[in-house]
């Protein structure tokens, strides 16, 4: 019976001793995976505060588009306030202080008011 009880604290003792190495195995394994975890965080975090950034600038180029935007349609419409005044050189109800303009000087005048209009690009 010592034989067997000897036999049996022996192969407790191996069954021990492998529980406590895969202990070991799954704690480093868990440490692993945490250090992991964190790293894909603070990834993600990087992200979102660049996405953040992105946001903040998109929002201030929108604002300049729409400003410059407002900008030139009111030149737009000043332009053709001033082209209306222009046309009546045309018709036969011009002003009677106002010279008629010829074809070419009003050809000159709507070449101006477009080139106005795009002197925001230049």
């Amino acid at each position: 019976m010592c034989v067997y009880r000897t036999q049996a604290s022996t192969r407790l003792a191996a069954l021990e001793e492998a529980a406590e190495g895969r202990t070991a195995s799954y704690q480093r394994e868990i440490l692993h995976l945490q250090q992991l975890l964190r790293e894909r965080q603070e990834a993600e975090e990087k992200l979102l505060q660049s996405k953040r950034d992105v946001e903040e600038e998109l929002e201030v180029v929108w604002q300049a588009a729409t400003r410059e935007n407002q900008q030139m349609r009111k030149t737009l419409m000043d332009t053709k306030l001033g082209g209306d005044l222009s046309g009546w050189g045309l018709s036969d109800t011009s002003p009677p202080d106002v010279p008629a303009q010829t074809s070419e000087e009003t050809a000159k005048s709507s070449q101006l008011q477009h080139k106005h209009g795009l002197d925001f690009y230049c």
